[in-house]
């Protein structure tokens, strides 16, 4: 699993506190740095899900030959960065985003 951004204004920057709290609270240990989004990284993918649409039409700007696995994690809607928000709103992110990205890898048949 990894991450990469289509709009990192510092790249090796860390995650937020409040991202790496909430994260925390669920056991999972942050490594993440930013890093920006590149046709290579699209390509090693297996997958690429995406929160918003203008992020994946973004990853297709970078690889077009990628559609029929680049996934908006929510069909129905964008999902809002939480960035600047207080860690309640975080927190209720992570259980939203959580169940999410299970949907998303159960219907890909990966995991259990």
């Amino acid at each position: 699993v990894g991450s990469a951004g289509v709009d990192v204004k510092t790249v090796g920057e860390p995650m937020t506190p409040e991202a790496v709290l909430a994260l925390g609270e669920l056991g999972i240990e942050v490594r993440h740095k930013a890093r920006p989004l590149t046709s290579q990284l699209c390509r090693e993918a297996d997958v690429i899900y995406c929160m918003t649409t203008s992020q994946r039409a973004a990853v297709l700007k970078l690889a077009p030959e990628l559609s029929e696995r680049t996934f908006c994690l929510d069909p129905d809607a964008d999902i809002p960065d939480p960035v600047g928000q207080p860690q309640e709103f975080y927190d209720g992110f992570l259980v939203r985003l959580r169940s999410l990205v299970r949907t998303r890898l159960t219907e890909q048949g990966v995991g259990g």
